[in-house]
């Protein structure tokens, strides 16, 4: 009785350790090449989701949101891009040259130095402006069916990559 007690005891002690840790961070598995060189499709990550309850999102933070698109019949996609723009900032897409403000991004993440579109935007108060690193392929805030991300849309920001072995760290 004792022993099944114990093992009653440890295995409530895991469940609630796991519950606790699962408020703070998630484990994802990336499908799709959108983020691509940063995030590759099968890579595997922790989401931070504790960070954004005591700041706001910063600019080229990767993060995790809600989207409007299906990925089923029952729920949304949860899709992983960059931060470009805040709420307020005027952003810019022209020649193939992103602009935040008036000021031309220096975007060294990217997969190549062209981002297709031409538009000119302000992004709305609680919301965000996001752009894969892929451009070529992304369906981020340039397309009317993603558009800009409210704030309280925002799952959390990729902190770490723990798969593949040999490019563990943090996301960037």
């Amino acid at each position: 009785m004792k022993e099944v007690k114990e093992w009653l005891q440890s295995l409530l002690f895991s469940l609630l350790v796991v519950g606790f840790l699962m408020i703070f961070i998630q484990p994802t598995l990336v499908k799709g090449d959108s983020m691509f060189p940063t995030i590759q499709e099968n890579n595997y990550l922790v989401i931070e989701k504790v960070s954004y309850w005591f700041k706001a999102p910063a600019y080229g933070d990767v993060i995790v949101f809600k989207s409007h698109l299906p990925e089923n019949a029952f729920r949304n996609k949860d899709l992983i891009k960059r931060i470009i723009g805040l709420p307020g900032d005027r952003i810019g897409i022209h020649d193939g040259v992103v602009s935040r403000n008036g000021a031309v991004l220096e975007e060294p993440y990217t997969a190549e130095p062209y981002t297709a579109g031409d538009l000119e935007v302000t992004v709305p108060a609680d919301s965000v402006f996001i752009l894969g690193d892929n451009r070529a392929v992304s369906r981020d805030s340039r397309d009317p069916a993603v558009g800009f991300v409210p704030l309280d849309s925002i799952r959390g920001r990729i902190l770490i990559r723990l798969f593949p072995f040999n490019r563990i760290g943090l996301v960037q």
